[in-house]
C-alpha cells in the first residue's frame, strides 16, 4: 500500500503546463505495479495518504493503464470541477462529468441541462467507445437515468434519403415532452422553418440542422446554437427524448453502473467521506423513490 506525499500546483504557466510526466514518478512508486496487477484480475487496492491534488494525479496514473474507463467517485459535488481538471492536466485525457441534481426532480423538463449531460454521459458509456474517464460525485450515483433499453426505444434515426414528413416528427417530439421554440437554445427544443428543422436532442452537446424536400431529408448537419455554423455534414443522426421521471415509470430508470462497460475501475476517493455525504442527500430527499442506498 503506498504511501504518496501531497503534491500542489499552481496553475499551469507555458514553461510548467505539461505536467504528464509526473504520473511516470507515480507509476515508478513503490507498490503502484502491485495495484495494478490487483485491478486488472479484479481485486480492490487501497492508496493511502494521497490528498488535495495528489489524489487527481494518482488517478490520472490509473487511467493510463485502465483497459476500458475509470470512474472516480468524489464526496462532494463541488469537488466534481477541479479534479476532473487535475486529472486532465497530469494525463493529458479529457475527463467526462457526470454532473448530479441538487435535489430529484419528479417533473422532469427535457430541456434539464442536468439531464441533458447525465444522458450524454450514459451514451457514452454504453457506446462503442466509451470515455476513458469519468468524474462524478456520490450525489450524483444515487440518482437514476433512463435505462439503455428504455432510450433505445425513446430515440428516433433519421438518414439522408429518407422519407419524414417534418410535421410529423415535430408531432412525434411534442408527444414525448419538447419544446417548441422559434429558434433552439438548448437541448429539448425543436423548431420548424419551411423546409429546416432544427432540433437539439436532449444527449447532444449541439443541435442539428435537418434540412428536407418534401418529405425527403436532404442534409443533416450539427450547428452552433449561438453562431449558427454549421459544425460538420453527417449522414444520419439519432434523436433521443427521455422518459419522464414519475412514480409510474420508475421501472424505466435504472443505476449509472449499469451503463459502465465491461472491465471499469471504480476509485472510491475517501469512502467515509462518501458514506456520510450520501446518507446526507438521501436524508435531505422528500420521497426516495427510485433513488439507490449509499451501500
Amino acid at each position: 500500500m503506498p504511501r504518496v506525499s501531497p503534491t500542489r500546483h499552481a496553475a499551469p504557466q507555458p514553461e510548467t503546463a505539461d505536467l504528464k510526466h509526473l504520473t511516470r514518478l507515480i507509476q515508478g512508486a513503490k507498490g503502484f505495479p502491485e495495484i495494478i496487477a490487483a485491478l486488472r484480475n479484479g481485486r480492490a487496492a487501497t492508496v493511502d495518504g494521497a490528498w488535495g491534488s495528489a489524489a487527481g494525479l494518482i488517478a490520472a496514473a490509473l487511467a493510463l493503464h485502465a483497459p476500458k474507463t475509470l470512474v472516480v467517485v468524489l464526496a462532494h459535488v463541488g469537488d466534481v470541477d477541479d479534479f476532473r481538471d487535475d486529472v486532465a492536466l497530469f494525463s493529458g485525457l479529457k475527463p467526462e462529468v457526470l454532473p448530479a441534481w441538487d435535489r430529484l426532480p419528479r417533473e422532469q423538463d427535457a430541456r434539464d441541462e442536468v439531464l441533458s449531460a447525465r444522458l450524454r454521459t450514459v451514451a457514452r458509456l454504453s457506446g462503442g467507445v466509451p470515455p476513458k474517464v469519468v468524474v462524478t460525485s456520490m450525489q450524483a450515483l444515487l440518482q437514476p437515468v433512463p435505462r439503455p433499453e428504455v432510450l433505445r426505444r425513446m430515440s428516433r434515426r433519421l438518414e439522408v434519403g429518407d422519407v419524414a414528413p417534418i410535421d410529423e416528427l415535430g408531432s412525434w417530439l411534442l408527444e414525448r415532452g419538447m419544446q417548441r421554440v422559434e429558434v433552439v437554445e438548448v437541448p429539448g427544443e425543436f423548431s420548424m422553418r419551411g423546409g429546416i428543422f432544427d432540433v437539439y436532442p436532449s444527449d447532444a452537446s449541439d443541435p442539428v440542422r435537418i434540412e428536407f424536400f418534401g418529405d425527403e431529408i436532404e442534409s443533416i448537419r450539427p450547428f452552433d446554437a449561438e453562431t449558427q455554423r454549421s459544425l460538420d455534414r453527417w449522414n444520419n443522426v439519432t434523436i433521443t427524448v427521455p422518459p419522464p421521471f414519475d412514480q409510474d415509470r420508475l421501472d424505466d430508470y435504472g443505476p449509472v453502473s449499469d451503463a459502465f462497460p465491461e472491465g471499469t475501475w471504480v476509485v472510491l476517493s475517501e469512502p467515509g467521506d462518501l458514506r456520510e455525504e450520501g446518507r446526507s442527500y438521501l436524508a435531505r430527499l422528500d420521497d426516495r423513490r427510485g433513488t439507490y442506498s449509499v451501500e
